[in-house]
């Protein structure tokens, strides 16, 4: 059963299903939360829970620390709403933008094929400046 998230000063209103993060939902319905890596470290995604209980599955992330949290502090790419959550002060785009079908696994293979790429790049130049 979905349950309703509510960007309050937004005042926007999406489903997200059980087991979903709330950032995953919102990108799945075209709304442009900011968010960086998507792993719980940058912060990026973080805005205040004003109302509702999360839950994060793989444990607490390590780019919120616990006096945040006990702020009311959350962070959307991995919090997964136990029922209908308010959330305040997330940075949402300025349009609802179409958000394309890339799997996970897809998108680290090719970021990781970007860094071996940049990584070659840096040796070669070393390698020419010998």
């Amino acid at each position: 059963m979905p349950f309703l998230i509510t960007l309050a000063d937004e005042n926007l209103k999406f489903s997200c299903e059980e087991n979903q993060t709330v950032l995953d939902a919102a990108l799945e319905k075209g709304i442009s939360i900011s968010y960086g890596c998507r792993n719980g470290l940058c912060g990026s995604c973080m805005g205040e829970l004003q109302r509702g209980e999360i839950i994060y599955p793989e444990g607490q992330p390590g780019g919120i620390s616990e006096a945040e949290t006990s702020q009311g502090m959350a962070l959307f790419c991995k919090a997964v709403p136990l029922g209908e959550v308010e959330a305040l002060h997330l940075d949402v785009g300025d349009q609802l933008v179409p958000v394309p079908e890339v799997p996970r696994e897809q998108g680290l293979v090719d970021l990781l094929a970007l860094l071996a790429e940049l990584a070659l790049e840096e040796v070669a130049e070393r390698v020419v400046a010998i």
